[in-house]
């Protein structure tokens, strides 16, 4: 079964509303084959599960995001290289900050939680 990233979290979080780091996680019994799931689905290798087919219809549209917004991206990111995001970039709000955080990957809150919580702020400040 596809499980969108979304529920994926909430899964996690359900199963496990006390965790405090990742390794906690690792016990659950399908959390390996959740999470291979959400990547093959993300990257178009795996069909969705259907009761989320109207949702990722309109996903699919790539509708505008309206409102205020800040991209960050890790310079190391293995997973969605630098440049993957910057045609997605049109689908922003005029104005939208993209910030590419130096020696970061693809787990900005875990590898650079001051440049996060730096951005949220000015975002937040901004608005």
């Amino acid at each position: 079964m596809s499980v969108p990233v979304a529920v994926v979290v909430a899964r996690l979080e359900l199963r496990c509303p006390d965790v405090r780091d990742d390794r906690d996680i690792l016990p659950n019994p399908d959390f390996v084959d959740v999470v291979i799931q959400e990547y093959r689905h993300a990257h178009a290798t795996d069909p969705g599960d259907p009761h989320y087919a109207p949702l990722e219809a309109k996903l699919a549209s790539a509708p505008s995001i309206t409102v205020p917004s800040l991209v960050l991206h890790g310079d190391r990111d293995a997973v969605h290289p630098v440049a993957r995001p910057l045609p997605t970039m049109r689908h922003f709000v005029p104005g939208t900050e993209r910030r590419v955080v130096a020696g970061a990957g693809h787990f900005l809150p875990r590898e650079d939680p001051t440049a996060v919580a730096d951005a949220l702020m000015s975002l937040l400040a901004a608005t």
